[in-house]
Formats: structure tokens, C-alpha cells, sequence
């Protein structure tokens, strides 16, 4: 397990994305591809490494309240979401997690895609900027927010909700 932020993780590790209803599950009560949006200037997508023991804790400490309520999470392992790497419009996209973890949340790590070497950066509207004009943003976005999203519910641990 990387001791040092940054630092890839090794293909055997697992994360977990933390789910918060109501705008991450679907209709049909799956993750969403929307749980792997990137935000405005964010360069990476927030998961847990599981080989940490507080990863729970650290889950269950992210803030919530009425309009984000924490209803699951979705399990990955490392190597299978680097095997999601593709080829649009003649560019390759590739995945890596890093280590991200500080003093408060000790198991953060963080998904980050690349097109052709270059790690993407999210702006408005979950499109990506600084991409070539041969590549479409909104399709780029689609794409990848639908792979981790489908490799996410492989293992999608929901809880049950207060009624």
C-alpha cells in the first residue's frame, strides 16, 4: 500500500466509490454514470482503497444531509479499471488511481483519465477542456463515465434506507 500521495496503486488493490442518493443511482436503482462526472476543475474522481482499515469511516465521514444521503457504494479493483482504456477518434484513453489520502481521510484515492498521455480536467458541464477538435468532449465524458459506471455496479453494495 502506497504510504506517499500520488503514487500509483497496484492492480491488486480495490476502491470503492461512495454513492449518495438522489442523484447517483438511477431510476432502476443502479450506480449512474453521473457518480463519475468530473467537476469544474477537478482532475480525478474520489474512491476509497479499501486496504485501509478505516476506509469505512472515512466513507461515512464525507458530509451529508436532506439533498445527499449516503446509500452505498460501488467496489472496483484497480487493475480492471486500467483495462478499461480505449481508442476514440484516433486518441487513447487511459486510467490510472493514485493515492490521495491525508490525515483526515485516510484511504482516499482518485481515478484520473488520460487522452493521449494528457490527464483530463473537468469544466462545465462535465465536458473536458483542453481536448483536440477531432475529439468530441461530450462523447469523450459519456464513454468514460459509462465504463467506470458499469465496472462499478459489478459490485454495488447498497444500504438500507430510513423510510
Amino acid at each position: 500500500m502506497p504510504t506517499e500521495v500520488n503514487v500509483p496503486l497496484d492492480k491488486e488493490d480495490n476502491v470503492v466509490r461512495a454513492i449518495f442518493s438522489p442523484l447517483m443511482p438511477n431510476m432502476q436503482g443502479m450506480i449512474s454514470k453521473n457518480a463519475f462526472a468530473l467537476r469544474h476543475h477537478e482532475d480525478y474522481i474520489s474512491v476509497n482503497r479499501t486496504s485501509v482499515a478505516s476506509w469505512q469511516q472515512d466513507i461515512d465521514a464525507i458530509p451529508q444531509n436532506n439533498n445527499r444521503v449516503l446509500c452505498g457504494y460501488g467496489q472496483m479493483n484497480v487493475g480492471r479499471i486500467q483495462a478499461q482504456g480505449f481508442t476514440m477518434d484516433g486518441e487513447s484513453v487511459e486510467f490510472q488511481v493514485y493515492a490521495r489520502h491525508s490525515s483526515e481521510d485516510k484511504s482516499h484515492a482518485g481515478i484520473s483519465s488520460y487522452l493521449s498521455g494528457q490527464k483530463l480536467i473537468g469544466d462545465k458541464n462535465t465536458i473536458y477542456k483542453h481536448i483536440p477538435n477531432n475529439v468530441s468532449a461530450d462523447r469523450l465524458s459519456l464513454l468514460i463515465r459509462i465504463k467506470l459506471a458499469k465496472l462499478a455496479n459489478e459490485h454495488f453494495v447498497k444500504f438500507e434506507q430510513p423510510q
